[in-house]
């Protein structure tokens, strides 16, 4: 790069130029003193000509370095932005670890808690299993009380699965119950009905006893009111005690006959009468008589406690249907 100065001066100029101001011709030492300064300029110019190109040269190289270092700081501006944004995604990646990690742990959290949900669950089938089995033996020991052929039909085959699953296990015992539930349930239809059988026989047979109770109330009370006819009818008659006796039978035919029996003997004959004269006296009228009445005694006593027998089957089984 070349400097333009304030004036420039030829070099094939001389002191003859006619170009050249009148004083310089007139004075020689000033023409020396103009080559001296001449020279001097010239030297100057030539070491400022090599300091411009030596300035150039620094120049260029310094805009080469600012190139370069122009590049440099756009590759370091580049690396810096790429750092950034690795920094940038790593902290993104971080957040994602930490919000990763925190639902994981929420995740365990809550399979923790369905595991113990389901512990509890497992060890509540494992006491109703314990439960489901004791209703099985007493279900099983209620049918055996029922009867032996509803204890005979029930059996586990066709109802016991995989022993090793226990969810298996505890469908099969509660079918299997359910099982002897319905046989209970049948069993225990067929002993209702029994029981209305025997409740509407024992009713009959306590209906029938009272009447039959009533007729012997009957009898007793016609035959005592016959007795006292006959110890009336008797204390009038007179003579022995074969008279008596038939009056006595004859008597009590006629009570017998008032309450709707017939008698078997027929009235008795003049020759049955000397021949049971003959054969009796009093004395065995008077035990016929204590006979007859022993007879009743014992009827009427047993009579009684059949009564009281049917009526307390009856309250029992009153007691059972209540339940």
């Amino acid at each position: 790069m070349e400097t333009s100065l304030p004036y420039q001066i030829d070099e094939n100029s001389s002191t003859d130029s006619p170009n050249l101001p009148h004083d310089f011709t007139e004075s020689p030492r000033q023409d020396d003193a103009l080559l001296t300064t001449t020279k001097e300029l010239r030297s100057i110019l030539a070491a400022t000509e090599e300091h411009l190109v030596e300035l150039q040269q620094q120049k260029d190289e310094l805009a080469k370095q600012n190139l370069d270092l122009v590049n440099v700081i756009v590759e370091i501006k580049a690396e810096r932005d790429a750092i950034q944004r690795e920094i940038e995604e790593v902290g993104e990646s971080q957040d994602e670890l930490v919000k990763k990690s925190d639902d994981e742990s929420r995740e365990r959290f809550e399979i923790q808690n369905k595991l113990d949900v389901s512990q509890e669950r497992i060890e509540g089938f494992l006491r109703s299993l314990d439960l489901v089995g004791s209703v099985k033996e007493c279900l099983i020991r209620v049918l055996k009380k029922m009867g032996k052929e509803n204890s005979e039909n029930v059996s586990e085959e066709g109802f016991v699965l995989d022993e090793k699953d226990e969810l298996k296990k505890f469908l099969s015992q509660m079918m299997f119950v359910y099982k002897l539930a319905s046989k209970t349930e049948e069993g225990f239809v067929k002993c209702e009905e029994m029981r209305r059988k025997e409740k509407r026989e024992l009713e009959n047979s306590v209906v029938s006893l009272t009447e039959e109770n009533r007729d012997i109330n009957s009898l007793l009370r016609i035959a005592l009111v016959e007795k006292e006819a006959g110890e009336k009818a008797i204390s009038r008659l007179k003579g022995n005690g074969e008279q008596k006796r038939v009056a006595l039978l004859q008597i009590a035919e006629r009570g017998l006959q008032k309450v709707g029996f017939g008698f078997m003997r027929s009235a008795p004959t003049g020759d049955s009468l000397d021949n049971l004269g003959s054969k009796s006296d009093s004395s065995e009228c008077d035990e016929e008589v204590v006979s007859l009445a022993s007879m009743v005694e014992k009827m009427m006593k047993n009579l009684r406690i059949e009564i009281t027998q049917l009526r307390r089957s009856l309250e029992e089984s009153r007691y059972l249907f209540a339940f």
